[in-house]
């Protein structure tokens, strides 16, 4: 069981044909006002996404990345 954003499960998967994976979609706050962690049971992975007005990003999440300083 995944859980994101204040300890509520994550629900709504549904696998990806055979391959053994699983997807879902979770819908976080979007205050700037906190950080979100994710857990499971099991290996897993996540992309954050977003749509704007005039644009859209994708980025894997959880990669812990550092600034290289100039």
């Amino acid at each position: 069981m995944a859980k994101a954003d204040a300890n509520v499960a994550v629900g709504g998967w549904q696998p990806i044909g055979n391959t053994g994976y699983s997807v879902t979609h979770a819908k976080l706050s979007n205050a700037g006002d906190s950080n979100h962690t994710i857990v499971g049971d099991v290996a897993l992975g996540i992309a954050v996404s977003g749509v704007q007005n005039a644009g859209s990003y994708w980025y894997p999440g959880g990669l812990d990345l550092d600034v290289i300083p100039q």
